[in-house]
């Protein structure tokens, strides 16, 4: 500083606001990162309990199911979720194997959550 003036010179402004914006630009981005988690999260508990409200409908439903596949939509959370679900023989012949997949979409393209669950002849 020169002649006893007091206060800061331009490029200590300069850096201190370069230091400012590269920390609030992380900070940012962080916050970015964790949204998007906390959102994935939320859609892959839904799209679970979607998947398990299948799965007892198909134990609860009569008569026993044949190997087949077949669609269906569900709400939850106040969104619809968009499901699949197969019935497989198994080993056993008093068993059947369920597969229940749900998607976010019509299309049906990526599952969000997949569950599998077996039904026992009654």
């Amino acid at each position: 500083m020169v002649g006893g003036q007091r206060g800061f010179t331009l490029l200590e402004v300069l850096v201190a606001t370069a230091i400012l914006g590269i920390a609030l630009g992380a900070l940012v981005s962080s916050a970015g990162s964790t949204i998007r988690g906390t959102a994935e999260l939320r859609d892959r508990t839904e799209a679970g309990w979607v998947a398990m409200n299948v799965l007892a409908e198909q134990r609860l439903e009569e008569p026993w199911p044949e190997p087949d596949t077949w669609r269906g939509e569900s709400t939850n959370g106040g969104r619809t979720w968009f499901w699949e679900a197969q019935v497989r023989t198994t080993e056993m012949a008093a068993m059947r194997r369920l597969e229940v997949r749900v998607h976010a979409s019509s299309d049906r393209d990526d599952a969000i959550v997949e569950r599998v669950g077996f039904l026992e002849e009654p």
